[in-house]
């Protein structure tokens, strides 16, 4: 009979290792007493063969069925969602948490000057 594997959405908190990732792992736990969900936090080391994730990305990993060291029980398996190259749904531009990329900007620029001076023409 073969056993089920786990598999976990988790967020890449550290890449020093060498093709190892560390994923931060969050679950819900019920406490009995109060029948309540609080929320638990797992680090799981994941074994990353192409050194694909980078630190806040938002990776899928899945269980090994051998142990690959002493703390490495996961693969991962692919990043769902990069960190960075987010564009602000308001204003369209790129942006870092609380910044505006300063490329993009002058693109933006750019672009609005070719719109002013087709529309002259």
């Amino acid at each position: 009979m073969a056993s089920k594997l786990r598999v976990y959405v988790g967020q890449v908190v550290g890449t020093k290792m060498r093709k190892t990732a560390k994923v931060s792992v969050q679950k819900l736990v019920l406490d009995n007493y109060l029948l309540q969900y609080f929320p638990k936090s797992k680090t799981e080391f994941a074994h990353d063969p192409n050194e694909d994730a980078k630190e806040g990305d938002i990776v899928l990993i899945q269980e090994l069925p051998l142990k690959r060291s002493k703390f490495v029980n996961f693969k991962v398996d692919r990043v769902i969602h990069r960190l960075g190259n987010v564009v602000d749904p308001f204003s369209g531009r790129k942006c870092d948490l609380h910044s505006y990329w300063k490329e993009d900007e002058l693109l933006v620029e750019e672009s609005k000057q070719d719109v002013f001076n087709e529309s002259a023409v």
